[in-house]
């Protein structure tokens, strides 16, 4: 594939012949295996591209991103050999006995807890002294999680298991001791329990678990890093230490009085690292829970680094506390992370790895100023509980309106899964039969045929048959109802579709039904799945069986109950503001502006597209299908009703005419059947959808992993093939 050169720096490279043709390789296992396209085809095709390319080759490491990675650990590898930790190993088994609390993935462990959904805290300044040092911390509802730290050292030069490492690579050789007093200790070395911050040139800050050393009592702040180094923990609602130039900055402590306040996250580095999580909120025997520790900025002119995610709010009797407000990330490489809290209040993510998701940045932003987009929003939880978001180029051009985590997204084909939800609650209700005939809520489904053939006769007419059996509800969700999609095909069959389409014309949802229904189906119902406006026709019957309209039901069961705010139709009078603006390339290469894409204005509710959402809305609804139908405490489905949705009902052929081996398709998504087979980043289990103008998501049961990527490009002639978006979940898969 080639994209013709232009002079704008949003424009495609000439003679490029892959999107991004490098990944980085992560972890033990690499990349196993190249993925032939033939089986990106099922999501290709939900984003509407027909192009045909047989293989995609993803190379091993990006030269960038081996450049950074290596230098960072030169870089880390040389200041920690000169640090040095005076504790001995008495004093570190006494913190590990005594509930010292780990960060780990964003997240402080504590008392359990629970956020309400959609909270968003107004944006904050925080200053305080550690050590004589003065670390401004201003905040805005973003963050991400910490899953990786600078090494630490024990005293007598035995090294101890870093809590994580993003800026190095190797453990370097053990450090020498320098002796109590020493004048060294002053310019390199690590943070004590008497002495909490470390060196000014090298070293972490001290992180407390106990109480021991300078804090006895109360609230214990860790200590400052020096310029290279982490900032330590702290302990018992104490703040996280801030780094210096390059680190970490140290997570807050959870509160352990009862109602207590978590500590704030400390400062990333000036330079790289990211800002330390907040502490989780005490829990309350009477009145109100804890509020939770707002998360740590990343520095001013950070590369790459993240704020830090806010602590949960305590559960009591009177309610629960507010959550901190996630950490800044101003600089000039960092990214932000939205405040979409964990599926499980008190879970801790194991996080992606920082080369991955550095290799992920570099994608997206690589993918918007080529061209290929004019941006993205990419999201990805693990264990219910967001590690991970970027925003790469502009939701407008023209205006230079940068793409944010509440910018929203046409998601067209990415309804399809919501309609399927909100069926199924129905069903849960005794409201509606998974097997009921669809002619009890639609009349004109009893009077349905088939055609015997696809072409018209010498009197032009399409020659049908009765139905075998009566349409189901389980045939619109399995997609095999033999309802067409309005395709542009070459039969006559395929223009008396397209002549009835359903997303043309006027008319409420019923009027739209009742017309594509004068036409015969494609097959007997039940015998073949067929991608087309089955999830259209759900939503009628969904609103007859509720008894009310299609967009009022999903919203009262669904968006309001998960803190959906930013999600719904779009009407003619609804606003644009942060809209993306929709794109498509011109026979130059260059975006070009789509005037009225489809889906805008809409005057009728459909089923199967029209939905509008940011990538934090929707992985809410994606979170609380991994977490079996709940979040945050909500109940959507019962977890049963999840497991029945998220099984292969078609084994095979997902595609009519494809066979893509190791892909079927369940109660209103695709699920993977094989991950081998599919030659995919998919796993076995894994279900996913996707949108027609480039949005996707998908939920990993067996690693955890929940991701969300957003894009705004219609498919066009001169459109390229949305691979980025798949490779950045791939690179998420490889971050393991």
């Amino acid at each position: 594939m080639r994209w013709r050169a232009a002079a704008s720096p949003l424009s495609p490279a000439p003679t490029m012949t892959t999107v991004i043709a490098s990944t980085l390789v992560v972890g033990d296992g690499g990349m196993a295996k190249c993925a032939p396209v033939r089986s990106l085809l099922p999501k290709l095709r939900a984003m509407g591209t027909t192009r045909r390319i047989s293989v995609i080759h993803v190379g091993r490491i990006g030269a960038l991103a081996v450049a950074l990675g290596i230098g960072s650990a030169v870089a880390v590898a040389q200041a920690a050999s000169a640090q040095a930790n005076t504790a001995d190993a008495a004093s570190e088994q006494t913190a590990a006995t005594s509930g010292r609390a780990e960060s780990r993935g964003g997240e402080s462990r504590g008392a359990e807890s629970r956020r309400p959904a959609g909270t968003r805290a107004a944006a904050t300044s925080a200053a305080r002294a550690a050590g004589g040092r003065q670390v401004a911390a201003s905040r805005r509802q973003i963050g991400v999680a910490v899953s990786d730290r600078l090494p630490t050292w024990s005293g007598g030069g035995k090294a101890r298991t870093p809590v994580a490492a993003p800026l190095a690579a190797s453990v370097p050789s053990a450090p020498p001791t320098w002796k109590p007093g020493s004048i060294l200790r002053v310019f390199v070395g690590n943070g004590t329990a008497e002495n909490p911050n470390a060196g000014m040139l090298a070293g972490n800050g001290y992180s407390y678990a106990a109480y021991i050393g300078a804090c006895t009592t109360g609230a214990c702040n860790g200590g400052v890093g020096g310029l290279i180094g982490n900032g330590g923990d702290g302990f018992a609602g104490g703040h996280g230490g801030a780094a210096g130039l390059l680190g970490a900055g140290g997570a807050g402590g959870a509160a352990t009085t009862a109602g207590g306040t978590g500590g704030k996250g400390g400062s990333g580095g000036l330079f790289f690292g990211p800002g330390g999580a907040g502490g989780t909120g005490g829990n309350a025997v009477a009145g109100k829970g804890g509020d939770g520790g707002d998360g740590g900025d990343a520095g001013a002119l950070s590369f790459f680094g993240t704020g830090g995610v806010g602590g949960t709010g305590g559960t009591g009797p009177g309610g629960i506390g507010k959550s901190g407000s996630a950490g800044r990330s101003a600089g000039i490489g960092g990214r932000a992370v939205t405040d979409v809290p964990s599926a499980n209040p008190g879970d801790r993510a194991r996080g992606i790895a920082w080369p991955a998701r550095i290799a992920l940045d570099l994608l997206l932003d690589g993918g918007a100023l080529l061209g290929l987009q004019s941006g993205y929003v990419a999201m990805f939880a693990r264990d219910g509980q967001v590690v991970h978001a970027s925003t790469a180029g502009y939701a407008d051009i023209a205006s230079r309106t940068p793409m944010e985590l509440d910018t929203r997204f046409r998601i067209a084909s990415m309804t399809k899964p919501v309609t399927a939800v909100a069926a199924m609650i129905l069903i849960e209700k005794g409201l509606l039969g998974l097997d009921d005939p669809v002619a009890r809520y639609i009349p004109a489904a009893a009077d349905l045929r088939v055609a015997t053939s696809q072409n018209a006769g010498p009197d032009g007419t399409i020659d049908s048959v009765p139905l075998d059996k009566p349409l189901t509800v389980r045939d619109l969700l399995t997609f095999s109802a033999g309802i067409g999609g309005g395709r542009d095909g070459a039969s006559d069959l395929d223009r008396l579709w397209a002549e009835r389409n359903i997303y043309t014309g006027s008319g409420p949802l019923e009027a739209r039904v009742d017309r594509i229904f004068t036409a015969p189906l494609y097959e007997q119902p039940g015998t073949r799945w067929r991608y087309g406006w089955s999830a259209d026709v759900l939503a009628r019957v969904v609103e007859v069986a509720a008894g009310e309209p299609f967009g009022d039901f999903i919203a009262d069961q669904i968006l309001e109950p998960l803190g959906m705010g930013s999600t719904g139709f779009l009407t003619t009078g609804d606003s644009r503001d942060s809209l993306a603006t929709m794109y498509t390339q011109n026979a130059a290469g260059r975006l070009v502006v789509v005037d009225q894409p489809g889906g805008d204005s809409l005057d009728w509710t459909p089923g199967g597209s029209g939905l509008v959402s940011t990538a934090g809305d929707y992985m809410r609804f994606a979170l609380m299908l991994y977490n079996e139908g709940s979040y945050q405490g909500v109940q959507i489905l019962k977890p049963e009703t999840v497991a029945l949705m998220t099984q292969a009902e078609v084994q095979s052929g997902v595609l009519e005419d494809e066979n893509i081996e190791g892909l079927g398709w369940g109660l209103g998504m695709a699920v993977v059947v094989d991950g081998d087979a599919t030659s995919t980043f998919d796993r076995t289990g894994d279900y996913w959808w996707s949108g027609f103008y480039g949005t996707t998501f998908f939920v990993s049961p067996s690693t955890g992993l929940v991701g969300v990527v957003l894009s705004q490009n219609q498919p066009g002639p001169y459109s390229p093939t949305p691979y980025a978006v798949y490779i950045a979940q791939g690179l998420a898969f490889l971050g393991l």
